[in-house]
Order: structure tokens, then C-alpha cells, then sequence
């Protein structure tokens, strides 16, 4: 509920996001890259040696070259085996690259991993390259079957031989394809999201604390004697080149004075009769003093 409540909240920066976010999956489901596939499979089927029974019939037969190193052996998949390894080569690859043929593919062992079924699947972006190495994989898979087989010039008659079980009819699409590339889509949308938001709350703090930062300084400002400006006048003063003197800024408040009687003071009422009289004349010669 709590990050609910912060989505909501910074709404406006999210919006985008997730519009671009659903624009792109679906601009990559609808016209990404898409995979296809083909898929084929050859049983090796055991050769026909001669019998007694042959051989009292057809008496030739007993010089036919039947040295196959794969029939001395005890393992009949041996010969599925070796030609499983010799498809999954690097050499192979590098010849399906320069024929311009897809090297994503795999060759297995078939059924239940019976070595007498070999299974084929091939992978390209396009259906007519994915049935293309398919079936060039299977004509690679009867040379080499024949060639290992053939090293001892044994006669044909006592070779392994490959039987297409299920033939190349057409390619698939694989939509796990480009639902992996949606998913990956919304995985880089919903971090992009949660990236806006933390933007969003950085950027919110910021303004806070700048803010925060304002009203101290214009508090400061106030409180110091003279400080009747505001810092953003103190900016503009000083942006327009208006000097402020260093006195005025730092001036102290003058004392009060004390409130005292009007009238005059002791020890000077002498000395203001004094000074109202006209200098040079004589206090006792006046004209009042004689009338009076």
C-alpha cells in the first residue's frame, strides 16, 4: 500500500513511463524479431549382414569387405554417438555461417534418449532459414554416417544407414520468442518506473531543504540589527551594484536616553540668566531695575 500510495502520488512522472513502457512492448511484440522452428528426425537402422543360409545361397558374398569398425562393437549406439559429436562441431557451424545458414541448432539422441533415433531441431529468424539448415543437417548427418563407417572401405551392405522418420514439412514460430522479449521490455519499464520515482522524491527533497534554507537566512537576516532587508533584496541590491555599507550592516542600536524633567537643571539656572543678557550691559543699571 505504501509504494501504491507513492505512485499515486508522483502520478505525473509515472504516466509517461508507463505509456512508453507499454508503446515499446508492444511495438516488440507486434514487429520484433521472431524465431522459428524446424525439427526432423533419423533412425539409424542396423545393416543386413550375410547369414550362413546367404552365404550357401550366394557364395560371392563371402568376399564382400565387411570391416565396420562400428559392428565389432558391443554398443550399437556408439555410431549414433559419433555422429551427434561430429554434427555439433565448430566446422559445421563455420560452414552453415559462410552458406548464410542459421547456426542455432541441436542434435540429440531421439525418444526416451535412444541412441537409434537422432533428433534435429533447427532455429532461424525466418521460416524458409529454419527449414534450410534442418535439411542441410540431415544431408550432413547421412555423409558423416557414411564416412565414419567407411574407413576400412567396408562394402555398403554392411553399413548403418539413416532413415527419415519424420520429414521437414514446414517451420513453427515460437512465440516464447517474443513473449521473452515483452517480458524484458516490461522488466526495463517497471525499473525505469521505480527510477522515476526516486527522481521525483529527490527532486522534491531538494526543493524543501532550499527552501528550508530560504527562511533561516531571512530570519537571520531580520534578527541582525539593520537586517530590515530580505535576503532576495540583499541579491537584487547587490546584483544591481547598490553598495551596502559595511557600518550600516554591523550598525549597533544607540542607547536609550533617559527621560528626564523639563525645566532647567540645578547648577545652571546662573549661567542661562547670564547668557540672555545682552553683553556689556550692567544687570544693575537697567531700565526696569530703575523703575522698579
Amino acid at each position: 500500500m505504501a509504494v501504491i500510495r507513492t505512485m499515486l502520488r508522483y502520478k505525473s512522472f509515472l504516466l509517461p513511463v508507463v505509456l512508453l513502457t507499454v508503446l515499446a512492448a508492444a511495438y516488440v511484440f507486434q514487429f520484433g524479431p521472431r524465431s522459428y522452428e524446424a525439427s526432423t528426425s533419423f533412425a539409424v537402422v542396423n545393416p543386413r549382414v550375410p547369414t550362413d543360409r546367404d552365404l550357401l545361397l550366394d557364395p560371392s558374398l563371402a568376399n564382400l569387405n565387411g570391416d565396420n569398425p562400428f559392428l565389432r562393437s558391443s554398443d550399437q549406439s556408439l555410431i549414433s554417438e559419433v555422429v551427434i559429436s561430429r554434427l555439433a562441431s565448430s566446422a559445421v557451424a563455420d560452414e552453415f555461417k559462410e552458406e548464410g545458414l542459421s547456426t542455432d541448432y541441436t542434435v540429440s539422441k531421439g525418444i526416451n534418449g535412444n541412441g537409434f533415433v537422432i533428433s534435429i531441431t533447427a532455429r532461424g529468424d525466418s521460416e524458409d532459414r529454419a527449414l534450410k539448415t534442418a535439411a542441410a543437417l540431415g544431408d550432413e548427418l547421412q555423409r558423416n554416417l557414411r564416412a565414419v563407417q567407411k574407413v576400412n572401405n567396408a562394402d555398403d551392405r554392411f553399413l548403418f544407414t539413416g532413415l527419415a522418420v519424420t520429414p521437414l514439412s514446414k517451420a513453427t514460430e515460437q512465440f516464447s520468442s517474443r513473449l521473452r522479449s515483452v517480458i524484458m521490455v516490461l522488466l526495463g519499464g517497471t525499473v525505469l518506473m521505480f527510477g522515476a520515482v526516486s527522481m521525483a522524491r529527490s527532486m522534491e527533497a531538494a526543493a524543501l531543504n532550499r527552501q528550508r534554507r530560504k527562511v533561516q537566512t531571512d530570519r537571520a537576516v531580520q534578527e541582525m540589527p539593520g537586517g530590515n532587508h530580505t535576503s532576495e533584496e540583499r541579491g537584487s541590491m547587490d546584483s544591481h551594484g547598490v553598495d551596502t555599507p559595511v557600518a550600516s550592516r554591523n550598525a549597533v542600536a544607540p542607547a536609550p536616553t533617559l527621560n528626564r524633567s523639563r525645566g532647567p537643571q540645578p547648577g545652571t539656572r546662573r549661567s542661562n540668566r547670564m547668557s540672555s543678557r545682552p553683553q556689556g550691559e550692567d544687570p544693575l543699571r537697567t531700565p526696569a531695575r530703575v523703575t522698579r
